[in-house]
């Protein structure tokens, strides 16, 4: 293989160029060869004469720099020897640089800059700790009649996952959701997720071809054109979002929000019964119209993208719409499946009547809390597969049982008469796989008794 046309110390030696043109060359020959290398050279850049050149090297050290560096990147900002916009502070973030926090926070205080202030809210952020966090929160109420500045600090604080932070984060966000313009939502998206949401739905939109304009025109129908987002978001709906999506964290909020998309893009038609159903569950006044305000924000956030020639981006007014949402649960401090403060005897009793009830959807978090209970739930798990072996509690209860299975397979041997049962029963078929895999997970102690039922 042929060496390369240009050698390390060929870049080196065009560094001291005299023209800014060949310097900026050569450091972008640096970054894309020898990025390790060129460091030396990127710091010295940094504070060349020519701002071109120095905004190159702050990019590049932003990217590539180390710890070793970081004492020097400190000092140059600090002392203000580049003309370069402070980009390259990030690098301290990136390493780690815990050093510098009380000096960044200094200077925090006394800047007016707008994007030096981003930058330090970026940089503050990356590095975390006690510190940091009470000058993003000063930053926070200093920025609050600036959407757009608000907006960055905001994404910035939420990193550091305090949820006391998010809670004041989302009371300020329904402020601006009133006045900010579209875009400004889409950096509040990253808080929680919503991003990735969006992408989802993007994902399942794709492929549907001609059904996707019978699906549409039918939601149109059945919600119109008028819903009222800013009630759907309000923060009085905290509590219907916990009932409707059954979700003990935001994660399984996200999830739940995007199951609930898949069903109605999946029913491809109103489908009354279902939605009566489930509005049913949440016991509140008027449920079924706020259940269908869920699913039309979903076929709202389709068709929205439909009429932008079918990209795979979902606008950022509905990220900042779904964002809306989340913060209404996070807003909300006792959501979950559970109260928090449920004594453990009465946290049983409901997880029981969550897993084994008629409802369609429970949190996985219920799921997973059954099983660490341990052998003690097998008999009313039993009791579930022997008297509804069709319903949605027994489909859970066979899932709680392979988890048992693999832990405790003695513990669950008594479970494997109401199994076999149901692999005879031709109106439990969403089930037999699930009883099979439990069934051959308790191992050799059950052959007896297949041998009996056989």
């Amino acid at each position: 293989m042929s060496a390369p046309l240009w050698q390390y110390a060929d870049y080196l030696q065009y560094a001291d160029h005299p023209s800014p043109l060949v310097r900026e060359w050569a450091l972008k020959g640096l970054e894309c060869h020898y990025p390790e290398k060129g460091l030396p050279v990127a710091l010295k850049l940094l504070h060349d004469p020519d701002e071109e050149v120095s905004q190159e090297a702050s990019l590049y050290l932003a990217e590539h720099a180390t710890a070793r560096e970081c004492p020097s990147l400190l000092d140059a900002f600090l002392a203000r020897k580049t003309k370069a916009s402070p980009v390259y502070l990030k690098a301290l973030g990136r390493a780690g640089y815990v050093e510098a926090v009380p000096l960044l926070v200094e200077r925090l205080a006394v800047t007016r800059d707008k994007n030096e202030m981003l930058i330090l809210a970026e940089t503050l952020a990356s590095l975390g700790g006690p510190l940091a966090r009470e000058a993003l929160l000063r930053l926070l109420a200093q920025v609050k009649t600036d959407s757009i500045l608000w907006s960055g600090v905001a994404v910035f604080l939420a990193r550091l996952g305090q949820s006391a932070d998010l809670r004041q984060i989302a009371a300020g966000y329904f402020d601006h959701l009133k006045t900010a313009y579209p875009y400004h939502h889409w950096g509040l998206a990253d808080i929680a997720g919503v991003r990735e949401l969006a992408k989802a739905l993007a994902r399942i939109w794709t492929g549907w071809g001609k059904r996707r304009q019978e699906l549409l025109d039918c939601a149109a129908e059945y919600f119109g054109p008028d819903f009222p987002v800013d009630w759907f978001c309000s923060a009085d709906l905290a509590p219907l979002w916990r009932r409707i999506t059954r979700a003990s964290r935001l994660d399984d909020l996200s999830g739940a929000v995007l199951e609930m998309g898949r069903q109605v893009i999946k029913s491809q038609r109103r489908d009354e019964n279902m939605l009566t159903a489930a509005a049913a569950l949440t016991r509140e006044e008027k449920p079924y119209r706020r259940l269908a305000g869920l699913r039309w924000l979903l076929l709202a956030s389709l068709h929205q993208e439909a009429r932008e020639n079918n990209s795979r981006r979902i606008p950022e007014e509905t990220a900042g719409i779904l964002l809306g949402c989340l913060f209404a649960l996070a807003a909300d401090p006792n959501y979950g499946e559970v109260p928090a403060d449920t004594t453990p005897e009465e946290r049983e009793r409901l997880l029981m009547e969550l897993l084994t009830g008629s409802r369609p959807e429970v949190s996985p978090a219920v799921i997973e809390e059954v099983a660490e209970l341990g052998g003690r739930v097998v008999k009313e798990l039993t009791d579930v597969l022997v008297k509804d072996p069709a319903g949605w509690g027994a489909l859970r209860a066979v899932r709680v049982l392979l988890q048992l299975a693999r832990r405790q397979p003695e513990a669950c041997l008594p479970a494997a008469p109401a199994l076999l049962a149901v692999l005879e029963n031709d109106a439990a078929l969403d089930l037999m796989e699930d009883c099979v895999d439990v069934l051959a997970t308790l191992g050799p102690a059950v052959l007896p008794l297949i041998d009996r039922a056989f």
